[in-house]
């Protein structure tokens, strides 16, 4: 079972870096690194992200790929403040801001309160990320 769930993520993370590269804007960069985890989550049922929220061993892989992902959106905005597009805060407190919104969406009771599944959370999140509220 762990070796299924790493193979997962394996996949998810080389999926969001391969969407992040072709585009240049740092909003659309983020929108495609999120959008890997939205398909793949969206094929994974509710019952799959439970179970592996609920088994300590799949719960760490699970934790160590997303703060692998983490670190990666903390890369993409870093080399959007080297180009100048971020100009206000630090690597780390966007990826740190980020992280927390990608955490909280792992939280089934968070997910009931916005009556939508991670998936539909985390495309809403991406279109954000990339159009702010419009």
């Amino acid at each position: 079972m762990i070796s299924v769930v790493d193979r997962f993520f394996n996949r998810m993370g080389k999926d969001a870096q391969l969407r992040s590269q072709d585009p240049t804007d740092v909003r659309e960069q983020v929108e495609a690194y999120l959008s890997a985890s939205v398909d793949r989550n969206r094929r994974a049922s509710r019952q799959f992200v439970q179970d592996v929220e609920l088994y300590g061993p799949t719960r760490h892989v699970y934790d160590r790929h997303e703060e692998i992902a983490i670190r990666e959106l903390e890369g993409i905005v870093s080399r959007a403040i080297d180009r100048g597009e971020v100009t206000r805060g630090t690597p780390a407190l966007w990826a740190e801001l980020l992280g927390v919104v990608i955490r909280g969406l792992r939280d089934p009771e968070v997910l009931d309160r916005l009556g939508a599944s991670r998936d539909e959370a985390l495309e809403l999140f991406g279109h954000l990320c990339r159009r702010g509220l419009s």
